[in-house]
């Protein structure tokens, strides 16, 4: 079937220091209207808001970051050739 457990954001370790709001700290904000609603339900269900994206791929991007370093980093040295600076 499906293996997803349940998970309690809080204990993941990355909200240290961060708590959830209380039930009297909720109650306190406005609630939105039905005109404001149907607004935010007519705004999420365009077109642009419907493309599926890929997920992110921290290889991918790793990889886009070293190259654009190791590439500037090429264009730095050969300025530097071309200039005829002695590099000690």
């Amino acid at each position: 079937m499906n293996d997803v457990k349940d998970v309690d954001v809080a204990d993941n370790g990355f909200n240290a220091g961060i708590e959830a709001p209380t039930p009297s700290e909720s109650e306190d904000r406005p609630k939105l209207s039905d005109e404001d609603l149907k607004r935010v339900e007519e705004y999420l269900q365009s077109p642009i808001h419907q493309v599926e994206r890929r997920n992110f791929n921290p290889w991918y991007f790793s990889l886009l970051t070293i190259g654009s370093v190791t590439s500037l980093l090429g264009l730095a040295v050969l300025v530097v050739k071309m200039s005829g600076l002695e590099v000690e």
